[in-house]
């Protein structure tokens, strides 16, 4: 199996805003700028996405974030479904009022980070195994008025 990064950059005020992609490859790339748009099946995984601005509205699905920096990333009215964060790291990362549904959560790293009045539909945290209301604590993420949906 073959690995392929891109390594893509935007330099200084970069912007990929307002894209629609589908099956398209991202690994390793810097999209540390402003991202909005609609995404389907591709994969982030290594890339540099700390710092972004994620603009509201923007959707993605089944999309791969394997071993990706998001942190101190920011958006709202986001939307994942069915994507991989496994190796992720969300230090800082403020993601509010946005819906998670059925994605993968293995070995992420959270730390002052926010998910604060979104929705989380069969999330799949670790820490979530035992699907216990006591179980749903994920250290150092605020989580006020979120929606756990089973």
């Amino acid at each position: 199996m073959s690995t392929f990064r891109t390594h893509a950059r935007f330099d200084h005020v970069g912007a990929f805003l307002g894209i629609t992609a589908v099956d398209c490859l991202f690994a390793g790339a810097t999209l540390d700028q402003n991202v909005s748009g609609t995404y389907r099946r591709c994969r982030f995984d290594g890339a540099k996405l700390g710092g972004a601005t994620i603009f509201g509205g923007s959707t993605f699905s089944e999309c791969t974030f394997v071993r990706t920096d998001l942190n101190e990333a920011k958006g709202a009215a986001l939307s994942f479904e069915r994507c991989d964060f496994t190796g992720a790291s969300f230090c800082g990362t403020r993601l509010s009022e946005s819906a998670l549904r059925q994605c993968t959560w293995d070995d992420v790293r959270f730390s002052f980070a926010s998910l604060g009045g979104s929705t989380i539909t069969r999330a799949g945290f670790p820490v979530e195994k035992g699907h216990q209301e006591s179980d749903r604590v994920l250290p150092a993420v605020k989580l006020g008025n979120v929606k756990w949906l089973d």
